[in-house]
């Protein structure tokens, strides 16, 4: 009744104020009390100067001209943990999650359903299969303009749009694709794919990008507009001379590492990253992260790339 009630909000209220610099500094995500914070921030704190290699080669400016052989033994190392729970297939396919049931308590806490999308499929939809099994309450999306969706037998409460997302938008994904675009597939700027399925205002808790190396372009334009509508990341890399880049700009907005492996098919090239946003301002303010700025702001996408679609595999 009235009174179980006033006694929760009690407690959680009380909480809160014993967890107010975790709150902040995670953007409302952990409540924890500050030692336990601090041992969380303090771990991060230790590895951000050994982040970008021995010899911050991983952050040069001549980063993208150099094959950095050892990329990914040298650079960017997990540096936050969580309960890990993989999802999807065994090998190529599958994913791993930060801390599924605190995904979905904030959800249900906030009387919101969780929303989940998926760039890039190559028709394997076993990710979002047994996200849905684990988490049947979520909204999960999955685009990809070059997969024939008649082919398949979804869940009902899985959505499929044949959508690549891009630096503009295209009503005519052939013009990237030719004729790997199936028909009626189009290309959008993530604000714009968002505004047409009715999320411009929701964040999404968590977004999986397999996009085979269109996903560099879509983080600079990303990080041109400050919009990083996503608590979660995980996400296929597969341009080490580009890699730099890309983790500073998530840096900046406040991403932490999570979660790494080698894809074992191309293990020299293809690395599987999982990241988790706490405040924008945690690597400026939080922890002093002095490699962000520079590599983050530059951009090495040509002229003839604005063009380059994300959404497929």
């Amino acid at each position: 009744g009235r009174a179980t009630l006033d006694v929760a909000s009690w407690r959680r209220r009380w909480r809160e104020r014993d967890c107010a610099r975790s709150l902040r500094e995670s953007d409302g995500y952990y409540c924890e009390r500050e030692e336990e914070w601090t041992a969380r921030v303090e771990i991060v704190r230790a590895r951000a100067l050994r982040q970008c290699g021995k010899s911050r080669e991983c952050c040069s400016r001549n980063a993208e001209k150099t094959e950095l052989p050892h990329w990914y033994m040298n650079c960017f190392e997990p540096e936050w943990s969580c309960v890990d729970e993989r999802v999807g297939a065994i090998g190529d396919g599958g994913k791993w999650l930060c801390d599924v049931a605190k995904v979905r308590r904030e959800a249900r806490e906030a009387n919101r359903t969780c929303l989940v999308y998926s760039l890039g499929s190559n028709g394997d939809f076993s990710f979002e299969i047994e996200l849905l099994q684990r988490m049947p309450e979520c909204e999960v999306f999955t685009f990809d303009p070059t997969v024939k969706i008649s082919g398949y037998k979804l869940p009902a409460n899985l959505t499929f749009k044949p959508w690549g997302i891009g630096a503009a938008d295209s009503e005519n994904a052939s013009a990237v694709f030719g004729a790997r675009a199936v028909a009626k597939s189009k290309i959008y700027t993530l604000q714009t794919l968002m505004q047409k399925l009715g999320h411009a205002h929701r964040e999404i808790d968590i977004m999986k990008i397999d996009v085979e190396g269109a996903e560099y372009a879509m983080f600079d334009t990303l990080y041109a507009s400050g919009l990083f509508p996503f608590r979660q990341l995980q996400i296929e890399l597969h341009d080490r001379r580009k890699s730099g880049r890309l983790h500073s700009q998530l840096r900046r907005f406040g991403f932490v590492i999570v979660h790494k492996e080698p894809n074992y098919y191309w293990a020299h090239r293809l690395h599987e990253y999982v990241f988790l946003r706490l405040a924008r301002d945690f690597f400026t303010h939080v922890v002093d992260d002095p490699y962000v700025g520079p590599i983050a702001e530059r951009s090495s996408v040509k002229r003839s790339d604005t063009n380059a679609a994300a959404g497929v595999r």
